[in-house]
Formats: structure tokens, sequence, C-alpha cells
């Protein structure tokens, strides 16, 4: 600090505006002694963010800090998770054509901490102790506690508002702006950096609460223009309603595995728009960890020309220009009819699946637009490709869920596209024929949608297909069809690619069913079977294996029992392919009496001759009875 003299002015000025606005409290030395046994004091540090474009000082408290092997995090319970999935609130973003922005000026140093757990929150500076009354960023619990004020806050007093009716979109921004505003500001969330995708919004929104980005004078419509801004992580224009990617490439002239996976998770892409790209580097990381390179290894001279090869092109990601806005913009006041398309593929390297929005207007016209997408690396273990097929159209399910659910769109309308026969056959079939984890991701597919929703398309057709190859940075950015689709899409529903699916008698996956012959038999001898307790060291085991033994036995009677009267039947009843609860609980019925007869013999023999227990009897006090098992 002694060496920066401005860093520790703008620290002190940080930590005077806390004091000045009530945030922190100085404590006496009296109050220190009689807390000494029962308080806590966080550690805290600067950090400088020159590409913000307020707060670029900032003061870190750290809660995770440990003194005497603990710290105030892990003796704090986080609570729930209250903040909304980010995905599904970036489609939200996508829904409409107007769409405002802003952020809660200091939110978590707004809501009050309670007064016997400040001494917990405590803090020393220039040779003072201090104490905080309000949430702290950094502690576990804030982002709850400060969550869950805002949602009573709004609960309680939007119900108390009116809505009044508007004429128009501009008109409802700005009451829905404002609206807002009045809400939050009733309990000291105060909302700045506004903006929008329009300036005329803008106009009832003061200069000190605008997005600090926002150049030229707000009221010259002509000469205004709208700043680039990173809305809930991702870099949206709002001049021409798209959103950016930029990333650099890294300064580091020595790749490790750890300094490539560094550089990976700065790539932010939740909505999976860049899965072409960034499942290359998630295939070539995943060959570095079999290889089992270290943390800090250095890489060897191929994967290093490789990942810097890789790590060049994010200069290019800058070229791309993804509209925000899933309708055609300009026709707000037209109705268009959505509906949903999902692709999925796979290879040996990786399995996808995409999900396009597809609107259509009552003229004619037609836009399709990428709504999500999500790219996985083929797990190290060895599976068939029908097998990964399968596991790619399970993640286009829940992707096809997801846009469904927050766009409200009718499941009915949703169509699903794959190159795999075997899993259109699959998704037609009856889930209990198949083998447990064939049959488990049938019926999940089976329960959000209907067989006859899954169409074939070709290879060259197949959109997921471009995730599965990989594309370049620049190959992506040109690739008119990864974001609008393949123009089978705009036309009409009988010109789409079709395909007769034809169901065969066997798939890949299928339990194959064994008739058996045998003699039934009066009475269930484990001696048969080679059943002996000490033969097993797994109860669960031995309990399974009497209970198919019981079920062998019970087919053979029911099936010498139903020939007499009907042989076809008796040919064609099956079991579940899963053993039942009441199976097991018979067999360990039969294995309890089994034990309980060799236990207590002498008082077996008494009570199946129908005599009473001896007065000596270590089991008489428990009133024994014999039932029918």
């Amino acid at each position: 600090m002694d060496k920066r003299p401005e860093l520790k002015a703008a620290y002190g000025k940080v930590i005077c505006s806390h004091i000045d606005k009530g945030y922190v409290r100085a404590v006496s030395a009296a109050e220190v002694e009689a807390d000494c046994d029962d308080q806590w004091f966080l550690l805290h540090f600067v950090i400088v963010r020159d590409d913000k474009a307020t707060t670029k000082v900032r003061v870190v408290f750290d809660a995770a800090a440990k003194y005497d092997g603990t710290s105030i995090n892990e003796c704090m319970y986080a609570g729930p998770t209250l903040q909304n999935d980010l995905v599904k609130v970036l489609l939200r973003f996508c829904k409409e054509p107007v769409v405002l922005t802003a952020d809660i000026t200091e939110m978590f140093l707004q809501v009050v901490l309670a007064e016997q757990d400040r001494r917990y929150h405590g803090f020393v500076w220039d040779s003072r102790v201090y104490e905080f009354e309000r949430l702290v960023f950094g502690i576990k619990a804030s982002p709850y506690l400060a969550c869950k004020a805002l949602q009573v806050v709004c609960r309680e007093t939007a119900a108390n508002m009116t809505q009044p009716c508007c004429r128009s979109l501009t008109e409802t921004s700005i009451r829905t702006q404002q609206t807002v505003q009045d809400i939050l500001e009733q309990c000291s969330f105060h909302l700045r950096k506004w903006l929008r995708n329009s300036s005329e919004v803008m106009e009832g929104v003061l200069e000190a609460d605008r997005s600090p980005q926002l150049i030229a004078s707000i009221n010259d419509h002509d000469h205004c223009v709208l700043p680039s801004v990173k809305t809930l992580g991702v870099m949206w224009s709002a001049e021409d309603d798209t959103f950016a990617f930029e990333f650099k490439p890294p300064a580091t002239k020595k790749l490790t595995k750890r300094a490539v996976l560094s550089k990976m998770a700065s790539i932010f892409d939740p909505r999976g728009q860049l899965a072409p790209f960034t499942i290359r580097a998630r295939v070539m990381f995943q060959e570095l960890y079999i290889l089992g390179v270290g943390g800090d290894d250095p890489l060897d001279a191929e994967h290093t020309r490789k990942w810097k090869s890789s790590f060049s092109e994010l200069g290019d990601l800058a070229l791309i220009r993804a509209p925000r806005y899933f309708k055609c913009p300009g026709r707000e006041s037209s109705v268009a009819t959505l509906s949903m398309h999902m692709f999925t593929d796979a290879s040996d390297a990786a399995y996808t699946s995409n999900v396009y929005v597809h609107a259509e207007y009552p003229d004619g016209n037609v836009q399709v637009k990428l709504a999500l997408a999500k790219a996985r690396p083929c797990p190290i273990t060895k599976m068939l490709i029908p097998k990964l097929e399968l596991k790619g159209g399970m993640l286009g399910v829940c992707l096809a869920q997801t846009v469904n659910d927050e766009l409200e769109l009718p499941k009915a309308d949703a169509t699903y596209w794959s190159d795999s026969m075997n899993v259109l056959h699959w998704v037609r079939a009856h889930c209990r024929n198949f083998k447990v984890d064939v049959g488990n991701r049938i019926a999940e597919a089976q329960k959000y949608l209907a067989g006859n929703q899954w169409n074939h398309v070709s290879g060259k057709l197949n959109l997921a297909d471009k995730s599965t190859r990989g594309l370049t940075a620049a190959q992506l950015a040109s690739d008119s069809v990864w974001w609008s689709g393949h123009e089978f899409l705009v036309q009409q529903h009988n010109e789409w690619p079709s395909r007769q699916i034809t169901m065969p008698k066997e798939l890949p996956g299928m339990v194959k069913r064994v008739q058996v012959m045998a003699f039934a038999v009066q009475q269930v001898s484990t001696e048969v079977f080679h059943l002996h307790p000490n033969n097993y060291s797994s109860c669960k085991r031995l309990v399974r294996l009497m209970a198919w033994c019981y079920r062998f036995i019970n087919r053979c009677r029911r099936r010498h029992a139903s020939r007499r009267r009907d042989p076809e039947a008796a040919s064609t009843a099956v079991d579940s392919v899963e053993l039942k609860s009441e199976e097991l609980q018979r067999a360990e019925c039969h294995w309890y009496a089994i034990a309980q007869a060799e236990s207590y013999l002498a008082s077996y023999r008494q009570l199946t001759s129908g005599k009473s227990l001896a007065a000596n009897d270590p089991l008489l006090r428990l009133n024994p009875v014999l039932d029918k098992d």
C-alpha cells in the first residue's frame, strides 16, 4: 500500500463510503473486549478491474480464509439456490422484441444484517475495528438472503399495484421500467445502468442511471449510438440487437494442462452457440486426461502446437453477430406461430444436440434461429455408436424441454430429427423390451413426446453434425446454416425430408426371451439349488437368488396349469424383467424362517406341534407365534 499511494487512497475511499452510508460502524474497544470469545474478523484485500465502467477498485472480504482450521463460511448454511437458471433467463431474453436491462446498486449492502450476527462480520482498517451492519459480498449465505429479500419485496409490493393498459410496445416498456423501478425503490433497491434496444425508452431515465457506455445525446435519435454491454455474462449489442463474442488468446508462452483448462473456462457460452468450436477443445483436453498429463506439466511439442493453433482462432469469434430476437425484427405487430426443431447426432468423438425456433407468419414468411445447443465429448470408456446416438437424443430431449417450457411452445408441434435409424426405432418401441440402460432412456423420451414426432434426416442435412465434426472460429462465423438452419425448414411440411420407418423384429439392446420347459415341484428345497448362507458373502445376493428360484418354480406351475386351458396363452405369458418387491420379500421371509428354526429348534418344534412353550424357554416372555410364513 505504501508503495502505491493512489491505490491506498482508493482503498480508504471505499471504506469511508461504507461508513458514510451506514453499511459498517466503528466498534469501541470495550465492545471488542466484551465479545472477544465470540466474534470473527474478515480478511480483506483489493482488486483493480480496469475493464469495468464503474467500481474499478473493489474491496474483497475473504470469508473463506481459515483461522484455527476453520472459516466463517464453513460454519454457515448457504440456503437453497433462489437465482433463476441463467440459460432459461437468456431464452426469455430472446422471446420479446423489446428488452430492458439494469443492475441493482450494491444489492447485498441494502439488506440489513441481524444484530446478533454482526460481531461475526468484523474487520480491521487503519488500526480500528469495524463491523458490518449489512450483508457482505463473499459470505456464503448472502446470495440466498439478498434474493429472498428481493422476492418478498416484489411479492408484497407488486400485489398492491395495478398496471394500466398500454397502446404500443414502446409505451408498455416505458411503463414496465417505471413500475419495476418504483417497486424496488420502496425498499432501497436502486436500479441503475438502464439500457434498452431502442433509445426511445431511455428518455425517461435519469442520465445518472443510464448505462455508462451510452454515448451521444439520448434525445438525438438520428445520431444516438447504443452501446455493447455484458448482459448475464454475454456481450449484447443494443444498437443492432445481436450477441457478440470476444475472447483474447492466452498471453502465456508455456502451456500446461492447468493453463489450458483456465483458458477454456474463460470462453463463456451458456446457450452453446459456439458448440462446433468449443467441442474441439474439449475433445483435445480429454486426450490430455487419458495421457495422464499433470496439472502443471508442460505439454509436449505436438499438443502445444495444437492448442496454440486453437487459441489463435479466438480472435475470429469477434466476427460473429448472433441475432437476439427469435422472430422477424420489424414485425412486432404481426402474430407468428412458434414451433421447435431438434437435431441430434453422435460420432466416436462427441454427441450433440441443437434446438431451433421456427417462427411462421400468416403471410407465409418463416424465420428459423438457433435457440440452444450442447455438445459433449464421448465417455472415455468405449461405447457403441448407436448408444451414443441415443445419448445424444436424450440430451436433445432435455434441451427441447427447456426451450418448450421457457417459450411456452406446444409440445405437439415439435419435430425431432436424427440420422440414426436405431434411435428412430428405439423411440417407437416399448421400453420394457430392452436392457436397463437403453430402456430407461427410451422411457424418458416417451414420457415427454410421441414416437411419431421423430423424423429421419440425412447426415448432410443434420445440423447437429456440425458439432460432432467441429468447425474453426472463422467457419462458424460465416456458416449461416448453423445459425438459421437448412432451407427445407422454411418450406412447407410436405416438402420436408421424409423416410418410411419400418420396425424390425429385433433391435440392439433388446432383451432376448427364452422359453423354458420344466416339471413343477411342490416344495422348495434350498439344497436342490445348492443355496446355503455359508456359500455367499452378501445377504442381498442370497435373497435375490432365492427370489429367482421362486419365480422359476411359480412360472413352471403357472404354465403347467394354463397349458391345460389355453396352450397359446401359456407360451406367451412373461414376467417383468426385474424382480418385484413382493418376490424379494417372500425370499427374505424364507431365509428368516430357516434362521429362526435353526437357532430356536426346540421352541420351533413346540409351536409347530401346537404345544405351549416350556416355562424356562428364553422366548416365552416375547409371546412368539407361528404365522403363515
